[in-house]
């Protein structure tokens, strides 16, 4: 009886082995599915930039889900689910400098009324260039697609708050 005891238990033991490397198999693939990096091309990264602008993990204000600040000379990316950073700041006496990045499989623009900015569409993994320089007396700047379906949602709006040193 003891020997059926152990045979029972060691086999039991094999195919909860075998069920924990499979359940850790596919975590592994669904983790890598859904944190899979964005492509931008490396050609319009500067050496030891950050085209990202990653804020600080210590600092809720910094950390994305508030804000997130960018100097000029920096990315703007859109998915197909809107804008990565929906606010941002911008020094008022800077110039606007944006790389727009589409890392959708979706066509999107990007579009600031203000500055007459209309980009036209953006293709999947396409990335265009604006510039502009910040008029007096404007605190904030409103940013939108109007590719397709974009205009009808608020995920594909966003504001640039122009500061003061």
């Amino acid at each position: 009886m003891q020997n059926k005891t152990l045979i029972f238990l060691s086999i039991t033991t094999v195919i909860l082995v075998i069920a924990v490397a499979w359940l850790a198999w596919r975590i592994n693939s669904i983790d890598s599915l859904l944190h899979r990096p964005v492509t931008i091309p490396q050609e319009n990264i500067a050496p030891n930039s950050n085209p990202y602008n990653a804020p600080s993990a210590t600092d809720p204000a910094e950390n994305g889900l508030i804000s997130e600040k960018i100097e000029t000379g920096r990315f703007v990316i859109i998915t197909d689910n809107g804008f990565l950073t929906k606010t941002f700041e911008v020094n008022a006496d800077s110039k606007l400098n944006l790389s727009i990045s589409n890392q959708g499989q979706n066509t999107h623009s990007f579009n600031i009324d203000k500055l007459n900015i209309k980009t036209g569409p953006i293709n999947t993994e396409q990335t265009t260039k604006v510039t502009a320089t910040l008029p007096e007396g404007i605190t904030s700047l409103e940013y939108y697609s109007d590719s397709g379906n974009d205009a009808d949602t608020n995920t594909f709006k966003g504001t640039i708050k122009i500061i003061e040193k």
